[in-house]
């Protein structure tokens, strides 16, 4: 009970320093959240730019066709491909674009049946159903299009705006983009810097004042207390311990919030992207959980082992180098020689234990990323292939996948 009692006090207490920063934790907090939409979302900004570039691709691909009229008078037209997907109800159609002396909605409908060739023709039928047959998924995938439709109208009017300016000013559009992309890097960056400028000022205050108690509790103490300790325990308690407790509060306050919420507006991309794909891609996550679980608690045990082994060792050096006439007197030389090799050599294991527990994360989720990322592609190809996702988007889909996994 005492032992509770005490560990609660000492986050109490760690509380009260943070406190003393709120608002300046506050702005890191809303900056990171910050950092995490810019960081993300402007992975979206590339699906635009590929369809531009690939629309004046295919823009370039012509077909020359006559056009019988039913008075018998026949018109040669030049069809050219928009760059745009095929249509959903038009079936595979390549050539949906065209110019002629046609116009209005009746010269175009006229004009796309006559790009349709008659073997295309016969391929005019329903699509086939979602991917997404099992009840549970269908209805969440029901739900999250009902709650992206207010916001997914307007988006779909904009890129189908900006899809009709990039067929006629290629290069205009793509400035455009790529000042958009500037734009969101230059408030990327500014947001990043402002949060790590807070952190980091509330951080290092705080271990200031916090020495600034230590060292006065330390003196503050009786005689008895202070002749009892070494003098390298007392120095490791207040630098050492500081120090760790530093980069602690840091991994708390960066890693599990920052980390996380970039990790939340990932996801939320590659939903906007597809909603079937990243249902396949999350199916790695719980692979990876239990390795990165077990990981992480190795590294906290080996850790805490380390710390003590680290004073220990700052201990008997300390010792051995104040106490050197005592050595000289008893030639114990060896001895202490050999107390310290054998304390150095567990603190080098504990070292490398905790090396191969950080660095043994990474490839894992590599493997399994890439395990995730070519079920992805089977899958997101079978999609282009029968007109239910454009290339583009797989290829935005591809690249936002692959930060989504990195450790």
């Amino acid at each position: 009970m005492a032992d509770n009692s005490r560990k609660k006090l000492g986050y109490r207490d760690l509380a009260r320093y943070l406190i003393a920063h709120k608002w300046r934790l506050v702005i890191a907090l809303f900056s990171m959240v910050m950092v995490g939409f810019f960081g993300s979302f402007n992975f979206l900004l590339i699906k635009p730019a590929l369809e531009v570039i690939l629309g004046a691709e295919r823009s370039q691909q012509s077909l020359t066709v006559v056009h019988r009229h039913e008075d018998g008078t026949t018109q040669t037209l030049t069809l050219r491909d928009d760059g745009m997907s095929p249509d959903r109800q038009a079936g595979d159609n390549i050539y949906a674009g065209y110019s002629g002396s046609l116009a209005g909605q009746q010269a175009e409908r006229e004009a796309f049946e006559v790009a349709v060739a008659p073997e295309v023709v016969s391929k005019k039928k329903a699509r086939p159903g979602e991917m997404i047959d099992v009840g549970f998924l269908r209805s969440l995938k029901t739900r999250w299009d009902a709650l992206l439709r207010p916001v997914g109208a307007r988006v779909q009017e904009w890129d189908k705006r900006l899809k009709e300016y990039g067929r006629t000013n290629q290069m205009n559009a793509l400035l455009i983009i790529a000042a958009l992309l500037v734009a969101m890097s230059m408030c990327h960056g500014f947001f990043d810097f402002l949060a790590q400028y807070e952190m980091t000022y509330s951080l290092l205050d705080m271990m200031r004042r916090l020495k600034d108690d230590l060292f006065r509790s330390v003196l503050s103490q009786d005689y008895l207390y202070l002749v009892r300790q070494t003098t390298g325990y007392l120095e490791s308690r207040i630098s050492s311990d500081v120090g760790v407790l530093r980069n602690t509060v840091d991994v708390l306050l960066t890693d599990t919030i920052q980390a996380p919420v970039r990790l939340v507006f990932l996801l939320l991309v590659l939903l906007i992207l597809n909603f079937q794909l990243t249902l396949v891609a999350v199916i790695v996550l719980p692979l990876a959980a239990v390795p990165l679980v077990y990981f992480a608690r190795a590294m906290r045990r080996v850790t805490r082992r380390q710390k003590r082994q680290a004073d220990q060792l700052s201990s008997a050096m300390e010792e051995s180098l104040r106490n050197f006439q005592v050595i000289k007197c008893f030639q114990s030389e060896q001895i202490e020689i050999q107390r310290f090799t054998k304390v150095n050599l567990k603190l080098f294991k504990y070292y490398m234990q905790r090396r191969i527990a950080r660095f043994g994360a990474p490839p894992l989720m590599e493997v399994l990323g890439a395990m995730g990322a070519s079920a992805v592609v089977m899958i997101g190809g079978y999609l282009i292939l029968a007109g239910r996702m454009e290339f583009s988007a797989l290829m935005v889909y591809l690249l936002t996948l692959t930060q989504f996994y990195m450790p």
